[in-house]
């Protein structure tokens, strides 16, 4: 009978207390906003209170641009703070202690590639790393858990740290004994504590049998087997591993300690990656039983993090459990509700469905401080992670207890609380880590049930003392210090030092009735005199016991002035503090931000009121108000107001490409994505306040499952609006994506002090687009783009590194002569070059690596799959758009028509280098007169050739007879060749400020858009554009085409992996000559001789050596390089004769040559590309006015060279010549032969053209595309568009031809519905189910092989 009581007992209390409890997640009301990036096994965070205001903080790690984010809660929101920690590891644990016991939390991190750190809060949020002089290990290491415990009770906290070695001889565990904080030193040998082979995640320091002695439990994965040492009060433990039960085989994540059933003693939880957790029930006779299954919380999934909290505040914990398998119908969380002490029941109902995403941890706080335990959740991304608030609606009451140790360790780590309330006996312990990696609030929460009182409270101190409180009361927040009802009172105060005009809190303990030294009656005062201070307490007997007197001091605060400058057109605005005691140090704060030590100059600060305060080492404060006046803003400043904010933004990004590495590809992608963030800005704005919809790029599709949404805001008067969203965009976007820049501190520099000149708030960081701030909305569209970079297959999370690529060849020593050491000739050979300097002028340290050989694997913009082949080489799969087919080869056995065509062209690179001498007595007309106007390229390979003058140089091309424009002659130009092709070759290698090729057609296109003769219409027809537009519309298509070109020429150059110049030709002349079989040094793998160009040193030649040691050697007429040491490297070189073993492309020593292959020429393909770009967009294939230049000054241009010895301008009629001139540029550089060239203008010039006809697509409105093609499209008809998702589009075929194949290609050119149809069909019903949302191109095919195309749009 009772049985069947208890049954319905327990059933009433489930169906009445669900309903009670439920949790909304509010991540987004708080203004967090976070996710993981991947790393392995990822990481824990902290819901502490970092700042001891009273509010739980989080701290949390994200793999990403910042290692760690810091929000402190201000009640409402989580705002982000910057300390001054540099970490750039990836973060597994985060700990907030105090180590020093001097009342502030000290920070301690543990990385599983990096070092663990302990940092040392100077009070003031001030961060030194103390690792090493605290005797810490400072090395690199593979960690995830710590667990910090004072372990022989003497008041300091000790460190347990776990490690992952493979060597099986090595303990996983170590322990660093407190020397009073002065220093640590290594116990681990001599505490028995050995887990060798072991691999520990997570370890915690629980007393397991209440005698005041921290024991320790360890999670160790991989069935190494789980460990119990119990310890034996004499800095030594005992392995009880098998005796206690615990030291099961598991896959074991994570422990958490709780007292389940409210028999006073801790029992454990350990989370399993597969097979179900493990609970180990306590014994109380130091064994415990697993008895997981059996009380209904084994999980059964892959299980991390796990918590035991009363979120229900019945008196009993309950018990959450997160999970990394994703999906509703996987156990990827789980939340049990504890039924009285006896079983849980999982429950569904509180609100914790949602977490159905790829989870790692959970910890405990209170975010809104209401005494109710919630619970924050660490996610992967894509997805966001999760603060769960717990909105308990019931009549249970609860207490909330801040627990403060003073002989104990601060942190009151190892104290246990016993509560007493009607006849529930609940026991908690303050631990410094639960869950997985995860640190929960200082707080300790007691649910009491519906007890109205608390009878009683015990608190068993590390020390050993014990604090006995009655008759507390309910739904409080009570802080409690250690010593609190000792006998004589204790008077509590973090310092003893009073500012000039402020007040400062003493408490003492729990007493009857209080009497302080200045007549207050209460336990805690608040005094604002300096003096001396005791307090006398009573008992109930009326017996009085008296403290010790305390001394409180008077401070004056700091006392200093302010050197304020204002935004002006020469210099970003500043503040700089003065007049303080520079011996001392200062703490100084910017408008209620972070107090930064020392920081007393302060740099680009917007315009309008501020409040610096300075803070001195006594925590004394003064505050000085000052204005920032923009006159940048107010004056007549064309250079600044006169540029479009998309001008501005993208000189920003050029500049910022210039301090970085030169990485083409790279900065392509960075060009392209900061054009489609501007065009997208521009779509936001044309939406939301012209009421005009075009099609976006990036927003509302989705990519590799991730989808971007944007639900449009309401309008929004802002007359800044679209400048502030592409201001706050790309502002957030450059820092994100220069954050490991070389140069980072300039870049960094440059953006600050752009959005201070235009007036905008560099630490705004909301998300709340839909709010429809126009910086909120920048915010986000920056946040879409940072995300998209991750998952456009760039690997951009690991610096863009290769995955698969290997070069076949050993790097090509330059040090020495030849090249004796290559394998294959046909392959890329890297260099090791002395000091390697990369085109922006970077130092690299070692050998240079092939830059982005699986570049073929990134999303594109307008490639499509009919561009695509799958190449496979080295059993390694290479993505290769518009392919141009193999190049010709070295035949070491055949030596065919191939190889001579090979060795052809890489020689010519030799002879061009002859041109490159001023001195020759060779004058070129260089204007459009004499050159440019080059009809077609040819077709065939074998005619190549014929293109270029093979031994005077330059093309076929002839020139224009008139100017167009102006219907005059072009004005002849005259000039050294050699001072021409040596101009040439500097500055097409990377633009004139070495902003990569990429970069070099924005500035063209910059200069072309400042032209007083360009006509800013689309086409060249329609109305004019506004600056803004025109510039938007034209870095999107022509970053488009930069981004494509990257995808195709280094897709087609990591799978061919062809050689360069220096490679080849040092190669082949070391071989011998492959002309005369009977003659000297023939080899018929060696280079082809060539009278007054390629011949062999004889008798009498001055190249013989003093011991005819290079009689018979190939020597090239060509630029000497650096042959002769007497020769300055700035002096000229000229052209002569020189051995091939040490030939030199017109380089400087210190680069030589780009660090990837060279098949097919990027300069070429990128020139190409661009010119038509920008023939398209201008509606003319002139430059405005028929002429394009740019003014070379005499011996004020060549870098490594003097030169040139005249003034002269490079100057183009068509924006092809100039991509002609560039691709010329680089087989006069050395750098490529013309095998490498002509495949890329080809390829070049297709890219072009589909790139402008995608994005000019997206151009048109949606809304007139929509009606004219429903209406009439040549009597076809295509409706409903937009279409709603998961229904049915119709296609009416009232034409003459019949339908043959329908199909849908994404926005990125994938294919993703193709179907053929019936042949006599008029009508074809299409399923167009499971599409996500996003802008489609609609392809009807017909019979007669013509095509029909339009925009489909499918909504939500």
């Amino acid at each position: 009978m009772k049985k069947h009581i208890l049954f319905f007992l327990l059933h009433l209390y489930t169906f009445s207390v669900y309903p009670q409890l439920f949790f909304n997640e509010v991540s987004s009301s708080f203004d967090f906003n976070h996710s993981y990036f991947q790393g392995i096994s990822g990481a824990g965070l902290s819901f502490a209170d970092f700042n001891n205001d009273g509010l739980d903080d989080i701290s949390i790690p994200t793999n990403g641009e910042k290692s760690i984010f810091f929000f402190k809660n201000d009640g409402t929101k989580l705002i982000s703070q910057n300390f001054n920690i540099s970490y750039p590891y990836q973060v597994k644990q985060i700990l907030w202690i105090d180590y020093d016991n001097d009342n502030d939390k000290d920070l301690y991190l543990t990385s599983f590639n990096g070092k663990n750190k302990l940092f040392e809060n100077d009070g003031f949020f001030y961060f030194n790393d103390v690792t090493s002089l605290l005797n810490l290990p400072d090395s690199l290491s593979n960690s995830f858990g710590s667990s910090w415990a004072d372990i022989n009770n003497d008041g300091y906290i000790d460190l347990l740290q776990t490690y992952r070695t493979s060597d099986t001889l090595s303990n996983t565990i170590k322990i660093f004994l407190s020397d009073s904080a002065l220093s640590f030193h290594e116990i681990t040998s001599t505490t028995n504590i050995s887990e060798l082979s072991k691999l520990p995640f997570c370890a915690s320091f629980v007393d397991i049998d209440n005698n005041n002695l921290l024991d320790l439990y360890i999670a160790n994965d991989k069935s190494s087997g789980n460990s119990m040492y119990y310890n034996n009060g004499n800095l030594s433990f005992n392995n009880i591993s098998e005796s206690s039960n615990t030291g099961v085989d598991m896959d074991a994540m994570s422990v958490t300690i709780g007292d389940f059933n409210n028999d006073q003693y801790f029992d454990i939880y350990s989370t399993n990656l597969e097979e179900g957790n493990k609970f180990f029930v306590n014994n109380k006779d130091l064994t415990f039983t697993e008895n997981a299954q059996n009380l209904g919380v084994s999980f059964n999934g892959q299980a991390w993090g796990s918590q035991f909290e009363d979120f229900d505040l019945d008196g009993y914990e309950d018990l959450y459990v997160s999970g990394a398998l994703v999906g509703s119908d996987n156990p990827s969380s789980a939340f049990y509700s504890n039924i009285f002490g006896k079983y849980f029941e999982e429950n569904n109902s509180v609100g914790l469905g949602i977490d159905t995403v790829e989870s790692y941890s959970n910890a405990i706080g209170d975010i809104d401080n209401n005494g109710i335990p919630d619970i924050a959740v660490l996610n992967m991304f894509p997805h966001r992670s999760f603060i769960f608030k717990n909105t308990y609606s019931g009549n249970n009451n609860w207490l909330k207890l801040n627990i403060k140790g003073l002989s104990s360790n601060k942190d009151a780590y190892g104290a246990r609380l016993v509560l007493y309330s009607g006849d529930l006996v609940l026991t908690r312990a303050k631990f410094s880590t639960e869950g997985y990696l995860s640190q929960n609030s200082d707080n300790i929460f007691f649910g009491l049930g519906e007890n109205n009182s608390i009878d009683s409270l015990f608190i068993y101190w590390p020390s050993g003392a014990k604090d006995r409180l009655y008759d507390l009361g309910v739904n409080e927040i009570i802080s409690i210090n250690e010593g609190s009802t000792s006998e004589k009172p204790i008077i509590y105060s973090n310092k003893l030092s009073l500012c000039d005009g402020e007040t400062m809190f003493l408490e003492t303990g729990f007493y009857e009735k209080y009497l302080w030294s200045n007549g207050d009656t209460t336990q805690k005062i608040e005094i604002s005199s300096p003096g001396q201070y005791y307090v006398s307490v009573y008992d109930q007997l009326n017996n009085i016991s008296t403290s010790d007197t305390i001394y409180i001091s008077n401070v004056s605060p700091p006392q200093f002035t302010l050197n304020v400058k204002n935004i002006t057109a020469d210099h970003s605005s500043s503040i700089e503090v003065i007049g303080l005691d520079t011996l001392n140090n200062y703490y100084v704060s910017l408008d209620n931000g972070p107090f930064i030590r020392n920081n007393l100059f302060i740099p680009n600060i917007s315009s309008g009121s501020h409040q610096i305060t300075v803070r001195d080492i006594n925590g004394c404060e003064s505050s000085q108000l000052f204005e920032i006046i923009n006159i940048v803003k107010n004056e007549n400043n064309p250079d600044f107001n006169n540029k479009s904010i998309a001008r501005k933004w993208i000189e920003v990004l050029l500049e910022a490409i210039r301090n970085d590495l030169a990485r083409p590809p790279i900065h392509a992608r960075n060009l392209f994505h900061l054009s489609s963030i501007m065009y997208d800005a521009l779509v936001i704005d044309k939406k939301v306040n012209q009421n005009i919809e075009i099609s976006p790029f990036l927003l509302n599709n989705t990519i590799n499952e991730e989808s971007f949404v944007f639900d449009f805001p309401q309008p929004n008067n802002d007359q800044e609006y679209i400048d502030k969203v592409i201001s706050y965009s790309a502002y957030n976007f450059i820092r994100h994506r220069f954050k490991n820049s070389v140069g980072i501190v300039e870049t960094y520099k440059m953006i600050d002090s752009l959005m201070v000149s235009l007036d905008y708030d560099i630490n705004y960081n909301k998300l709340d687009y839909l709010s429809g701030d126009p910086k909120s909305i920048g915010n986000y569209l920056a946040e879409l783009y940072i995300d998209y970079g991750f998952v456009d297959n760039s690997n951009e999370i690991n610096d863009y590194s290769s995955n698969y690529y290997k070069p076949i060849n050993p790097p090509l020593d330059l040090s020495k002569n030849g090249n004796p050491d290559i394998i294959d000739p046909n392959r890329w050979q890297p260099l090791k070059i002395l000091n390697f300097i990369d085109q922006s002028g970077n130092l690299i340290e070692g050998i240079p690596e092939f830059i982005s050989p699986e570049w073929g694997n990134v999303l594109p913009f307008a490639l499509s799959e009919e561009d695509l082949v799958l190449k496979v080489r080295d059993d390694d799969i290479y993505k290769v758009y518009h392919d141009p087919g193999a190049p010709p080869l070295l035949d070491t056995i055949g030596q065919g028509e191939l190889d001579s065509l090979f060795k052809s062209s890489f020689s010519m690179v030799s002879i061009w280098g002859s041109h490159l001498d001023k001195d020759d007595g060779i004058l070129w007309d260089i204007s459009p007169n004499s050159i440019g106007n080059l009809e077609s390229y040819p077709e065939n390979i074998l005619e190549f050739h014929s293109l270029y003058d093979y031994f005077n140089g330059g093309d076929v091309s002839t020139g224009f007879d008139i100017n167009p424009f102006t219907n005059q002659k072009y004005e002849e130009q005259i000039v050294p060749r050699g001072d021409y092709t040596r101009v040439l070759a500097e500055f097409w290698a990377d633009g004139p400020d070495s902003e990569t090729p990429p970069g070099h057609w924005f500035v063209i296109l910059n200069e072309v858009n400042d032209d007083n003769n360009l006509v800013k219409r689309f086409e060249g027809e329609g109305e004019e554009l506004s600056d803004l537009e025109w510039d938007i519309k034209s870095y999107f298509l022509l970053g488009g085409a930069m981004h494509d070109v990257a995808i195709s020429a280094w897709g087609i150059k990591g799978y061919y992996d062809y050689p360069r110049p220096i490679s080849v030709i040092r190669y082949l002349s070391e071989k011998g000559q492959s002309s005369y079989p009977d003659s000297i040094n023939y080899n018929p793998n060696g280079i082809k001789l060539i009278d007054n160009y390629i011949e062999t040193v004889g008798p009498q030649d001055p190249l013989l050596g003093d011991n005819n040691e290079n009689l018979g050697k190939i020597k090239l007429y060509t630029w000497k390089g650096f042959t002769d040491n007497s020769v300055s490297e700035k002096e000229e070189k000229g052209s002569g004769w020189i051995l091939a073993e040490q030939w030199w492309p017109y380089q400087r020593p210190s680069f030589v040559t780009p660090p990837f292959a060279g098949y097919v020429s990027g300069h070429s393909t990128y020139s190409r590309a661009a010119s038509v770009i920008l023939e398209k967009i201008t509606g003319s294939k002139f430059f405005p006015g028929g002429i394009g230049e740019f003014e070379i000054s005499k011996n004020d241009f060549l870098v490594f060279e003097n030169g040139p010895s005249v003034d002269m301008k490079l100057q183009w009629a068509t924006y092809k010549d100039a991509a002609d001139q560039c691709s010329l540029s680089r087989i006069w550089g050395g750098i490529h032969p013309y095998i490498d060239d002509i495949p890329g203008r080809k390829i070049g010039t297709e890219i072009g053209f589909d790139a402008f006809e995608y994005g000019k697509s997206l151009f048109e409105e949606i809304n007139m595309i929509t009606k004219s093609y429903e209406n009439n499209l040549n009597n076809l008809k295509v409706y409903p568009n937009p279409i709603t998702a998961n229904n049915f589009m119709t296609i009416v075929n009232e034409t003459d031809k019949n339908i043959i194949k329908i199909s849908l290609i994404n926005f990125l050119g994938k294919t993703v519905f193709d179907q053929n149809v019936n042949i006599d069909s008029k009508k074809n019903r299409l399923n167009i189910n499971k599409l996500p949302h996003g802008i489609y191109l609609l392809r009807i095919m017909f019979s007669d092989d013509t095509m029909k195309t339009t925009k489909i749009v499918i909504s939500r």
